[in-house]
């Protein structure tokens, strides 16, 4: 959050899955550079985990989604909270640790 808040974006939902993330991730300001972001928020959490995985955090390249306007920001939030159920790692949403959203704690 920290690193967003710096480089001028906003990261209203996010689930941490064992071996994967999904992120929203909103730009704040007209200069906000995404792929600078996303290199640099990958930087941090590799330096924050590196006593955790030994053989890389990252792969090779994401995948990205732009959402114009409104349009689907609920939806995208929803999918990102669910994927856990999903899964089958929890039965509800809000029974997943590793989760957060504005909407969880609005």
């Amino acid at each position: 959050m920290r690193t967003a808040e710096r480089r001028g974006f906003a990261i209203p939902a996010y689930t941490l899955m064992p071996d994967h993330a999904h992120l929203l991730i909103e730009g704040r300001e007209p200069d906000a550079d995404f792929r600078r972001f996303v290199t640099t928020l990958r930087r941090a959490a590799t330096a924050a985990s590196w006593h955790l995985v030994r053989n890389g955090l990252w792969q090779d390249g994401y995948f990205e989604h732009t959402l114009r306007g409104a349009e689907g920001t609920k939806e995208c939030i929803d999918y990102i909270l669910n994927n856990p159920v999903r899964a089958g790692i929890v039965d509800r949403a809000a029974d997943y640790s590793k989760s957060w959203s504005v909407t969880m704690n609005a």
